[in-house]
């Protein structure tokens, strides 16, 4: 047999037990690849600005969106975000998230 087949411990050296065979096996891990981030584009809606504001959205913050601060005069834009600027795979829940705000209390 070849040396890297058997584990040999003193024990085994002196002949208080059979040998051993180990098994070598192979760990293997898996990470699903999802997208955790989008970046939007915006401009700033108010006159005299029209700043472009890059904004980084996580799949929750997608859902809650609702405007962004300009980076330049501090102003709150109302936005949205449109289902076909975010991945196919967080659409249902973005939609779903916008319509349970536009339901009547």
């Amino acid at each position: 047999m070849e040396s890297g087949d058997c584990i040999w411990s003193l024990s085994e050296a002196n002949g208080r037990c059979d040998f051993a065979v180990t098994i070598k096996r192979k760990v293997e891990f898996e990470f699903p690849r999802e997208v955790l981030l989008v970046e939007i584009e915006r401009y700033c809606s108010f006159s005299g600005c029209a700043t472009r504001n890059l904004i980084g959205l996580t799949k929750s913050e997608a859902i809650g969106y609702r405007g962004f601060d300009c980076i330049k005069c501090q102003s709150w834009n109302d936005d949205r975000v449109d289902p076909l600027e975010l991945p196919e795979s967080w659409r249902d829940e973005v939609c779903l998230g916008s319509d349970n705000d536009l339901r009547p209390n």
